[in-house]
């Protein structure tokens, strides 16, 4: 029952927040990265009900809506990645030296739901 109840809670206080779908991808090559971007665009599907993890993020940036995930970007994917992230890694070596490697770092995308306040931001991982 109290759970139920703090479902119900949590759910109304998400009543008015825009749900995005966010997504990441990052290439290193030799300790330099080559590429890296961050999409995150606004739902156009209904989005999933279940409420995976949330967490509450102070604005301490004058950050207008629209620039939210750019002023952000790393707090977000940290919130992000606990759920989840892909890792690919390729090492050429020859006669014992390493010759070059390459990492592919993927976030698969993912629902998030953001409820944005004066002073905070909730955001809450869908599945």
């Amino acid at each position: 029952m109290a759970q139920y109840a703090f479902t119900l809670l949590l759910g109304i206080n998400f009543l008015f927040a825009d749900v995005f779908i966010v997504s990441y991808q990052a290439q290193v090559k030799d300790s330099q990265i080559l590429h890296q971007s961050l999409l995150a665009s606004k739902a156009m599907t209904t989005p999933p009900k279940n409420i995976i993890k949330t967490q509450t993020l102070l604005l301490d940036k004058t950050c207008k809506k629209a620039q939210f995930f750019i002023c952000y970007e790393e707090k977000v994917l940290d919130f992000m990645f606990k759920e989840g992230v892909y890792i690919k890694a390729q090492d050429q070596t020859q006669n014992l030296v390493n010759q070059s490697s390459f990492i592919q770092l993927n976030l698969p995308p993912q629902y998030l739901q953001v409820e944005f306040n004066d002073t905070f931001v909730k955001m809450a991982l869908l599945k």
